[in-house]
């Protein structure tokens, strides 16, 4: 890559959930602490045919067209724009094998450049040293070397906003990890010493329900896994008890998903507010039922010294996990202040730690 017109960038990370995408982009400092810049966008890539890329010639429309053997996605925070028809969402076996993903993983390269080249101007590419990406715990062994292979190389995508030359990225080396590995490392505390302790990840996400079984310093696949269910599959059963059809509307399955993160009792439903507290005992059903099938997996949990709650849906599950465990709603810890970050955060952690240790 040209050194003129080249960006070099460290270290970035990627979480491709299957509700949203995240990414670190780069450490940036105020002077007296540090902080990971970060960003996300629905997990949407909707085929488009031609190029709308403002909302009635007012606003432009917020994310990139990519271009797949022939066919064009949006993806951005503006991809429900292009969403055509009812929006029934399930979580595919193959979800890291479709162009989709591939898009949004692409969509994801040029929001992190969008972030770190706006200061410059004159620069069109990026290179990317050490990239860090994730996986699903049960997709994890069958995918991470795809996944490790697709990452990696050299992507054109198109200009960013007020430029006119194509945008490149190149990503040199990438890792792929388990998603809730982000949070064990989001966890750690300066100097902590994690092989002293047993812990137990339950990272709660739009399309899936990952845990993640830490002792004496090793991660336990066999006592680890998934289940293909998370906070859609809540949102989609109040929709349920509320109309039936509702959850293919994807404007009510969003407001009511909001509801749930939020705490919110009610939501707006044909032009009034409408109570969702009295169906919350389907979201605890739901969650659960995955902890007590987590759990079941786990064994024992009298050596556990804590649960870490991961995931969009981390503060709905401490208030369900109080309700039908409380035996483990007593060890619990919430990663970050916003938990819906925590594996990118985590990833981006790791990947300085991987980079530092190489040199």
């Amino acid at each position: 890559m040209s050194s003129s017109k080249t960006l070099h960038l460290p270290v970035a990370a990627v979480d491709q959930g299957y509700h949203g995408t995240k990414y670190a982009s780069q450490r940036v400092s105020d002077g007296k602490k540090s902080t990971i810049k970060l960003g996300t966008f629905p997990s949407l890539a909707p085929r488009v045919n031609g190029t709308q890329m403002s909302i009635a010639g007012e606003r432009r429309l917020d994310g990139v067209e990519i271009s797949l053997d022939e066919r064009k996605y949006f993806v951005g925070a503006d991809a429900v724009v292009h969403v055509k028809g009812n929006l029934a969402r399930v979580v595919p076996d193959n979800y890291s094998e479709t162009p989709e993903y591939l898009a949004m993983y692409l969509g994801s390269l040029y929001h992190i450049a969008r972030d770190v080249l706006e200061p410059h101007r004159d620069k069109n590419e990026l290179e990317i040293k050490f990239l860090m990406v994730g996986l699903p715990v049960n997709m994890y062994e069958s995918n991470k070397e795809r996944v490790k292979a697709m990452t990696k190389g050299k992507f054109e995508l198109p200009p960013l906003p007020g430029r006119t030359e194509p945008l490149v990225v190149k990503v040199l080396h990438s890792a792929v990890l388990p998603q809730p590995h982000g949070s064990l490392i989001a966890y750690q505390r300066g100097d902590d010493d994690l092989t002293k302790e047993t812990l137990v990840v339950f990272d709660v996400g739009g399309g899936t329900f990952d845990w993640y079984y830490f002792e004496d310093g090793n991660v336990h696949l066999p006592k680890s896994g998934a289940l293909s269910q998370g906070m859609l599959a809540c949102a989609f059963a109040i929709c349920d008890a509320l109309e039936p059809g509702l959850r293919n509307n994807p404007a009510m399955v969003k407001r009511v998903d909001h509801a749930l993160q939020t705490n919110q009792k009610t939501i707006r439903m044909d032009g009034q507010d409408v109570s969702i507290e009295e169906h919350m005992h389907l979201v605890d059903a739901i969650l659960g039922g995955a902890i007590s099938l987590a759990l079941e997996k786990v064994g024992h949990i009298s050596n556990i010294d804590h649960f870490i709650l991961s995931g969009g849906g981390g503060g709905v599950l401490a208030s369900t996990l109080k309700r039908t465990h409380p035996k483990v709603a007593n060890r619990l810890f919430v990663t970050d202040e916003d938990p819906y970050f925590a594996n990118v955060k985590g990833f981006f952690m790791q990947a300085e730690m991987l980079l530092k240790g190489a040199r």
